[in-house]
C-alpha cells in the first residue's frame, strides 16, 4: 500500500552561519503538511556552516497517527563539493555532525541529503540542499599532537592573547585530519607558517610546512588541506630526506635538510631550490638574524664536524647579495676562538639582544656546557667581517643543565629559558657572571613537552603586533594518556630578568601529547 498523505514535516534553516558560531539550531519553524516525504525548503536554497563547526538541523515531523518507528533516517554529504563520494553525517532524523570538510569557494557547494526511509517498502525520500563551508580558523596557535606516537593530527588555538581583534576563545582539535581523511604519518617536530602576496599569478599563498625526520608536509591554511609532500616541493627530489630544521626571513623560507641549506620565496615559486653547494655539514640548531634591514650578517652556526663557527652574509633571493659561506678566523687572542673550537655539539643557538648571535655548546669530553656570545658581524654589501665573540660563560653550574631540553633564546632581553624535569629555567646573561633561577614548575605528573617565545608569523618584519607578541611563553605538558595535552600561555614580566605573571597564565585542554607548536596568520 502506497503513503500517501500520512506525513507533515517541517524544517527550519536560517541563512547563514556566522564564521564564529559554535553550532546553529535549525529548527523553529512551524508544522506545515506535506505531501509524502518532502521537505519545505521555505525560500532557504542554501545552508552554511563555517567548518569545524556543527551543523544542527531538528525537523519538525507530524506522523498523523503512523507510527514513526516506521521510517530510518540518514544524512550525508558529499567529500568533495565536485565528488559524488559521500559520508554518513548522522543515522538520527535530527542532524547534530561537525562539517570538518574543505572550505568551499565562490560558487562550490558540497550536496547535503536529507533520506527518510519507508522500512516497510523500501521506499527513499531524498532532499537535497547545496551546503557552503566557510573558513572558521584565523590567526591563533597550530598545535601538533600525536595520539599513537606514530602519526600527528593539527589542532588550533584562537584567543585574544594570540588572536588580533578576537573576544572569544575556540579550540579545535583533529583539523588536519577532519579535512583530509587521515593524519601525517611521522612525528612533526617543527612547523613554521609563511604567507607572500604572489606576483604571478597575484594572489595571497598562505602555507604552513611541517617537518617530521623523513618528510616535510605542505598546507593551506585557509582550509588546512593538503597541498603537497617531500618529492612534490622540491625542484630536485630525492629519494631520502633528512629534515633538521625551518625557519625564514622575511618572506624567504630556509630549509636544512641532510645537513644541506636550500631557500625558497613562495611569492615567484611554490618549489625549493636546489641546495646551496657549501662545502660544510649545516646542523638542525643554527642562529638567523631575521631583522629586516640590518647591517650585520645573516645566519652563524657551529660547525661540528669542522669544530669551528661559520657564517653566511646575506640570506635572500637577491642573487647580487653576498650568500656564500665563511669560516670564523682563527683568534686565540680572542674572548675565544670561535675559528677553532674542537669537540663540541649543538644544544640551542639563536639571535639574541641587538643582534647578538648567541650558542649553547657541550663538550663531547667532559659533559660542561658553554654559553658563546657573538655580536652581529658587519655585511653591508662589500667585504663581510665575521661576528666577533663578546663573552664565554660557563653554565655547567645551570640546575639540571646536563638534563635540559627545549631552549629558548630571547631577542629583547639577554635570557635564556631552558626546561628540565618538570621546571621552567631562566638564564640571566647581562653581568658578568650567569645567573641562573628557576621560573615555573608544572603540576605533578605532567611532563613539558615544549617550550618556546610567542612571536606573530610576521615579526619581525611586519608592522603590528599584539602586546603578548615576544612578551609571553607557550608551553605543553602531558600527563601520559590521550587528551591529557595542555597548552599553556605563560606572560612575562619584569623586561630584563624573564619572570612569569603567574596570575595570568592561561591554559587550554584536550590535546593528545604536543609535539610542536606555530603561529599562523
Amino acid at each position: 500500500m502506497k503513503i500517501k498523505n500520512i506525513l507533515y514535516l517541517a524544517t527550519t534553516i536560517f541563512g547563514l552561519l556566522f564564521a564564529m558560531s559554535c553550532k546553529k539550531d535549525l529548527s523553529t519553524l512551524d508544522v506545515n503538511p506535506i505531501a509524502g516525504v518532502t521537505v519545505d525548503k521555505e525560500g532557504t536554497t542554501i545552508l552554511s556552516v563555517t567548518q569545524f563547526d556543527k551543523l544542527i538541523i531538528n525537523p519538525k515531523i507530524d506522523f498523523n497517527g503512523v507510527d514513526e518507528s516506521r521510517f530510518s533516517y540518514q544524512w550525508r554529504v558529499n567529500l568533495a563539493y565536485n565528488d559524488t563520494v559521500s559520508k554518513v553525517l548522522s543515522n538520527t532524523k535530527n542532524l547534530n555532525a561537525e562539517i570538518s570538510m574543505v572550505p568551499t569557494g565562490a560558487n562550490q557547494f558540497y550536496a547535503l541529503a536529507f533520506i527518510a526511509t519507508d522500512k516497510e517498502n523500501g521506499l527513499k525520500h531524498i532532499t537535497y540542499w547545496p551546503l557552503s563551508v566557510l573558513s572558521s580558523i584565523g590567526e591563533g596557535l597550530v598545535i601538533a599532537s600525536t595520539s599513537d606516537g606514530l602519526n600527528t593530527d593539527l589542532g588550533h588555538i584562537m584567543s585574544p592573547l594570540v588572536t588580533p581583534n578576537y573576544t572569544n576563545e575556540r579550540v579545535k582539535l583533529k583539523i588536519y585530519s577532519g579535512a583530509n581523511n587521515k593524519t601525517i604519518p611521522g612525528l612533526v617536530k617543527q612547523m613554521r607558517f609563511t604567507g607572500a602576496l604572489r606576483l604571478v599569478p597575484r594572489g595571497t599563498v598562505n602555507t604552513l610546512f611541517a617537518i617530521t625526520d623523513n618528510s616535510m608536509t605542505r598546507i593551506n591554511t585557509v582550509d588546512f588541506s593538503l597541498v603537497g609532500q617531500n618529492d612534490a616541493l622540491f625542484y630536485t627530489p630525492k629519494t631520502t630526506y633528512n629534515f633538521q630544521y625551518i625557519t625564514g626571513k622575511s618572506q624567504a623560507d630556509l630549509f636544512i635538510e641532510g645537513g644541506k641549506l636550500s631557500l625558497a620565496y613562495h611569492a615567484i615559486s611554490d618549489k625549493i631550490g636546489i641546495p646551496f653547494d657549501y662545502q660544510a655539514t649545516i646542523p638542525g640548531i643554527v642562529a638567523l638574524n631575521r631583522t629586516l634591514n640590518t647591517d650585520g650578517v645573516a645566519f652563524n652556526f657551529y660547525e661540528e664536524t669542522k669544530g669551528q663557527f661559520m657564517y653566511v652574509p646575506a640570506l635572500a633571493t637577491i642573487t647580487s647579495l653576498d650568500r656564500n659561506l665563511y669560516a670564523h678566523p682563527n683568534q686565540p687572542a680572542a674572548v675565544f676562538n670561535s675559528g677553532n673550537l674542537p669537540n663540541k655539539i649543538n644544544l640551542a643557538a639563536g639571535a639574541g639582544m641587538n643582534e647578538d648571535f648567541v650558542h649553547v655548546l657541550k663538550d663531547k669530553t667532559t659533559a660542561n656546557v658553554n654559553l658563546y656570545v657573538f655580536d652581529k658581524g658587519v655585511y653591508t654589501g662589500g667585504a663581510p667581517t665575521a661576528p666577533a665573540p663578546k663573552a664565554n660563560f660557563d653554565l655547567s653550574a645551570a640546575p639540571g643543565i646536563a638534563q635540559a631540553t627545549n631552549f629558548v633564546v630571547l631577542d629583547n632581553q639577554r635570557v635564556i629559558y631552558y626546561t628540565s624535569g618538570n621546571k621552567i629555567y631562566a638564564i640571566l646573561y647581562g653581568g658578568a657572571t650567569p645567573i641562573f633561577e628557576e621560573r615555573y614548575t608544572v603540576a605533578a605528573g605532567e611532563s613539558i613537552t615544549t617550550l618556546q617565545i610567542y612571536q606573530q608569523s610576521d615579526y619581525p618584519w611586519g608592522s603590528a603586533f599584539l602586546p603578548g607578541n615576544n612578551n609571553q611563553l607557550v608551553m605543553s605538558t602531558y600527563s601520559g594518556t590521550a587528551g591529557t595535552g595542555k597548552v599553556y600561555i605563560l606572560p612575562m614580566i619584569n623586561l630584563g630578568v624573564g619572570n612569569i605573571n603567574q596570575a595570568a597564565i592561561k591554559t587550554f585542554t584536550g590535546f593528545d601529547r604536543v609535539t610542536a607548536i606555530t603561529a599562523n596568520k
